[in-house]
């Protein structure tokens, strides 16, 4: 479904419309990304990290919701492999017969389902965590927007929340019209139009 809509986002628009489309969003996702943001009133005499999420569900302004979001969000756990994925693919393909070690690149942290926790729905989500990773390790300035900051990938329903923060933002309104601007706590599938989104909110 989230293939045939990414197609449709292609056929409804010119390739220069597309163009301006990605400048615009990048602009304002640049903006948004450098623009400084500060604890919501309510929270200023409370300890931030002990509120729960459903706080950040409040009618507060979208700022407020930013703040709100990064005091929450939770580190995600993942199998640390020396020197990334990556690494470890390429010394077991030159364990194997032939050179097929061109197609790897890059630093990447592998981050698998877990049976009990979200099995069978969650590979859009580790798809932008596994990203999330290199970016955070390649590029200096996806570090200091990615996630505000944090310096680390966030688990899944922070990630939900930053998601419903960039449609909210205005990014992906089909997409965002398409799940009814709505994916926290849920096991929705997403695809490649919802980590676009995402990315595009901090300007990447």
């Amino acid at each position: 479904m989230t293939l045939r809509r990414a197609n449709g986002h292609f056929e409804e628009v010119e390739d220069d419309e597309v163009d301006k489309q990605l400048a615009r969003d990048l602009e304002f996702a640049q903006q948004l990304a450098l623009a400084p943001s500060s604890p919501p009133p309510a929270m200023k005499d409370q300890a931030i990290g002990e509120l729960p999420f459903w706080r950040c569900d409040a009618e507060i302004s979208m700022g407020e919701k930013v703040s709100c979001l990064i005091a929450l969000q939770t580190r995600t756990t993942f199998h640390k492999i020396e020197g990334g994925l990556m690494a470890f693919l390429r010394g077991c393909l030159e364990l194997e017969h032939g050179n097929a070690t061109t197609i790897l690149s890059g630093y990447i942290d592998q981050f698998q389902s877990i049976q009990s926790e979200d099995k069978g729905w969650c590979c859009g989500w580790h798809n932008i965590q596994m990203l999330s990773s290199h970016l955070l390790v390649q590029r200096q300035e996806a570090w200091e927007v990615l996630f505000r900051g944090s310096g680390f990938v966030p688990d899944i329903p922070s990630l939900q929340r930053w998601l419903e923060i960039a449609w909210g933002k205005g990014f992906d309104t089909l997409g965002s019209d398409h799940f009814a601007e709505n994916v926290y706590g849920s096991r929705k599938w997403i695809g490649a139009t919802e980590c676009a989104a995402l990315f595009r909110s901090f300007g990447l």
